[in-house]
């Protein structure tokens, strides 16, 4: 190598010096979105999850609408089962029951030709909002009305020949 020889450098540490806490940083905006998409998804989750349970509570709802009574006690009796439906801020004014002819129309129970021409019954989760808990934002979500609607079956009524007894539901 012809006699040439390269000067040593003196190792500095204003490159470092410069650097301190850039990695803090740098964890602090990506962990900062790392933790919101994880909020996120835990939220997707826990909407679905909602969203199943009032499917499910509709098909409930309208089944005990079909055997228990018309009357307000056993609709009374169909509500108080929401309270089961462990979901915030739900409560009986989300659920409607209604009383359907063979052509779907609503019919009153109360009125005895009505009650002879029952022969479905409705029952629909309707203005649920789902409120979302991700840390920083205030999200509630309208939740579509979910609805059930099956064949009634005895309303309530026991036939003549069966033994005496109140029938609640």
């Amino acid at each position: 190598m012809l006699g040439l020889r390269r000067k040593k450098r003196k190792a500095t540490t204003t490159g470092k010096r410069y650097q301190r806490g850039l990695v803090t940083l740098e964890f602090s905006i990506v962990g900062g979105v790392l933790f919101m998409v994880l909020f996120m998804a835990l939220e997707a989750g826990r909407l679905m999850y909602s969203l199943i349970i009032l499917d499910s509570y509709t098909r409930v709802a309208a089944r005990l609408v079909a055997v228990c009574p018309v009357d307000n006690v056993g609709q009374t009796t169909v509500k108080a089962d929401a309270q089961f439906v462990a979901l915030p801020n739900f409560n009986n004014d989300n659920i409607n029951l209604r009383y359907l002819d063979e052509n779907f129309n609503p019919k009153d129970p109360s009125i005895v030709s009505d009650f002879v021409a029952i022969r479905f019954v409705e029952a629909s989760i309707i203005n649920y909002q789902h409120p979302m808990i991700i840390p920083g934002f205030n999200i509630t979500i309208d939740v579509p009305s979910f609805t059930t609607v099956i064949p009634s079956e005895s309303l309530g009524v026991l036939p003549a020949s069966a033994a005496g007894g109140d029938f609640s539901c």
